[in-house]
């Protein structure tokens, strides 16, 4: 029985693990995460195509008609239609001077069309095309996985070999495949789904991006350098108190217990959670009764060190995703103030994951600190250039060769309403009322009702003033 809890305790903690992977780069999408959103290329999206073929700053009309139709009829599922836009899509415009049918959202989606509309094998044609010019596509892989398990057979094994191989490399390139897998309805994945030893090798092809070391964990039910439990000035709980106490860790035990052998996995943490808790307050009360069971109850705890320790890995990751969510949003609604707040709550929590001393907790707080800092920083910035009381008065665009566009701007000046201001060209640096130049701060562009500045690395407009409000 020892064994079998000790099989089920290092198969979840592999789980879990592969879960803290997954959750330093991806954030509630199962798709890798990045700043940028993600596309049906299954990569982070880059800047949009605006054109293609001989035309690359626009689309002709015949081509916006084509390809609206398709994206279209794709968005509402009409997979019949998408297919059929997509096909005139590249016979009118083929390559090599257009690139739809190289385009891996275009081909992605056209592969989905084809496998919802039976064409499995011309779907699987499109996909091995795609994964050949893009071999890390995680989407691609994954329905290449749908098609081959359904072509799998008792007489016919090889195509779910491939099914697996193509979702145990989508996880080593951060796809969620367990979950999704678990999700799937698609019958043909119901022999991987209760496929003890593949489950496993998925578990162990996502650590591939990132192995936890479970050696020399700190156990978190212990009280931190110099807490004592002894404070002889603390009233103690009556005996009823403790029993009660005493029933609901066991409780909580029993329910954990469960969970794992269910591996329901997502459910521990709030229980973890709350069984340290209790345990802390629990062992602030030491008789002699109290003293035997906290080393029985440490036995069992023991065994769920690994467990323990890749929750609150996850928790601490998926705390400081959405910290930094926030402190985007916040910057992007220009609060600031609100960045700054947020940057000291990641300080807080990046601070108590290094106190865990483990390498796989530093490296995930050197991350997302990195990233908060860099927030701060440029919310920072951001909120000094919009206390810049910059006023353009005058802009005078002369277009004759070797001519100097100027521009008449009113800064740091707090008589501004006189509309006194300093005559300015491009690559100037901005003077403050002592005539000294701003360190960071320059005129960079001067066009037609608009300059173009920058401080720091940072560059932003401000429009000419309307000659309304210039009187």
């Amino acid at each position: 029985m020892m064994n079998r809890r000790k099989i089920q305790v290092a198969a979840l903690a592999t789980l879990l693990v592969a879960g803290s992977a997954l959750l330093a780069r991806a954030q509630d999408t199962g798709k890798p995460a990045t700043d940028k959103p993600t596309t049906d290329t299954g990569k982070p999206a880059d800047k949009p195509q605006t054109g293609t073929g001989d035309d690359p700053q626009g689309q002709s009309v015949g081509e916006n008609t084509l390809t609206t139709k398709f994206v279209e009829a794709y968005q509402v599922q009409d997979y019949e239609k998408a297919a059929a836009a997509f096909a005139e899509l590249i016979k009118t415009y083929p390559l090599p001077n257009y690139t739809y049918a190289k385009d891996p959202a275009y081909v992605y989606k056209y592969s989905v069309a084809l496998y919802n509309t039976k064409r499995k094998d011309e779907a699987q044609s499109q996909l091995q095309q795609l994964l050949q010019d893009d071999p890390e596509n995680i989407l691609a892989m994954y329905l290449m996985a749908q098609i081959k398990a359904e072509q799998a057979t008792k007489d016919k094994p090889q195509p779910l070999a491939d099914s697996k191989d193509f979702l145990l490399q989508a996880a080593k390139n951060g796809f969620y495949t367990i979950r999704e897998l678990r999700g799937s309805k698609n019958p043909a994945f119901k022999q991987l789904q209760e496929d003890p030893k593949f489950i496993l090798a998925a578990m162990r092809a996502s650590q591939d991006f990132q192995a936890v070391n479970q050696k020399g964990a700190r156990n978190p039910f212990q009280y931190p350098h110099g807490d004592k439990t002894d404070d002889p000035n603390k009233e103690r709980i009556t005996g009823q108190e403790l029993l009660k106490m005493e029933a609901k860790i066991k409780d909580i035990f029993d329910k954990i217990e469960a969970l794992m052998q269910n591996k329901e996995i997502d459910k521990l943490a709030p229980l973890f959670d709350e069984l340290t808790k209790l345990m802390v307050d629990y062992k602030k009360n030491a008789p002699e009764r109290v003293e035997q069971n906290l080393k029985r109850w440490e036995k069992r705890l023991d065994e769920w060190k690994e467990i323990r320790l890749s929750i609150q890995l996850n928790v601490d990751i998926t705390k400081g995703n959405n910290y930094l969510r926030a402190m985007v949003k916040a910057k992007q609604a220009e609060k600031y103030d609100q960045v700054q707040e947020l940057f000291g709550e990641v300080k807080g929590l990046c601070e108590s994951m290094r106190k865990e001393d483990r390498e796989e907790f530093t490296r995930n707080a050197d991350a997302i600190y990195l990233r908060a800092k860099g927030l701060s920083d440029e919310a920072a910035k951001m909120k000094k250039i919009k206390e810049f009381n910059l006023i353009v008065t005058g802009i005078v665009v002369d277009p004759r060769p070797g001519s100097t566009n100027k521009a008449i701007i009113v800064f740091d000046d707090p008589n501004n309403d006189t509309k006194k201001g300093q005559i300015y060209t491009e690559g100037d640096s901005l003077k403050d009322r002592e005539g000294k130049p701003v360190p960071g701060l320059k005129l960079v562009k001067i066009q037609e009702g608009t300059i173009q500045f920058q401080y720091e690395d940072q560059k932003f407009n401000r429009p000419l003033k309307s000659p309304e409000n210039n009187k």
